[in-house]
């Protein structure tokens, strides 16, 4: 998970460790989990799909309804809600970190390093 975030920002892995370090003793937080980041895409694409179609019958009606334009309305409410939601709790560099060392204990003595050098 560690090693797919650093290879997605083009930053060395014990870069991408440091800087969370440094995070977490802001307490800051860093990107959502991966399924947070799904559920987005998901929702996008529902609402792309919906806005596709209500574009091809205006097109081709060349008029579009207030109830159109109300329900398009409606959709990105919800879509934005739903966002806030999915967002709401990020996830702490201390369970990006667990969920790595789960998922890769090989990097356990990177991570020992990287946070040794910080002090931490």
């Amino acid at each position: 998970m560690l090693l797919k975030l650093a290879q997605k920002h083009h930053k060395p892995f014990s870069t991408l460790v440091r800087e969370l370090a440094l995070s977490q003793a802001k307490n800051q937080y860093v990107l959502p989990l991966e399924e947070q980041t799904q559920e987005v895409k998901i929702l996008l694409v529902r609402i792309g799909t919906n806005i596709n179609q209500i574009a091809h019958i205006a097109n081709a009606t060349k008029k579009i309804s207030i109830e159109i334009i109300k329900k398009i309305q409606t959709e990105f409410s919800e879509l934005q809600k739903a966002i806030i939601a999915i967002y709401d709790k990020p996830q702490s560099v201390s369970e990006l970190i667990r969920n790595t060392l789960i998922k890769t204990p090989s990097y356990a003595d990177e991570i020992k390093t990287v946070l040794n050098q910080l002090h931490l």
